[in-house]
């Protein structure tokens, strides 16, 4: 990853739990942001610390951050393209990691949808 990996709930979050916890703050950004953690945020590092816990967990760092990321452009952009058609190879051809990001988005989304129905 080309970021510092965040502090969660007072332990460092790398991996497949990073992809998780990312997936769930993507699905539900825009409630997040509109009143859970108002940062406006919208490039580059962000320093500000939220002051309470978003989805349960607290935070070193802005969350939205790591959605800026290019690692996660790269699930969010597999994940828009696979709603059309999956890419040529996908997904034995890709990185473990980016497939295993790209099921974990999905999820997220999926009960978020299900939620509102």
């Amino acid at each position: 990853m080309t970021f510092e990996p965040p502090v969660v709930d007072g332990r460092r979050i790398e991996g497949l739990e990073l992809w998780y916890l990312l997936a769930e703050i993507d699905a539900n950004e825009a409630t997040l942001r509109g009143l859970i953690w108002l940062c406006h945020c919208d490039a580059g590092r962000c320093d500000a610390v939220p002051h309470t816990p978003i989805l349960g967990r607290d935070w070193s760092a802005c969350p939205y951050q790591y959605l800026r990321s290019p690692q996660w452009a790269a699930v969010a952009w597999l994940q828009r393209v696979a709603q059309f058609a999956p890419p040529a190879g996908w997904p034995l051809k890709y990185a473990a990691w980016l497939a295993e990001a790209v099921c974990a988005l999905q999820a997220q989304q999926q009960r978020r949808a299900a939620r509102r129905d």
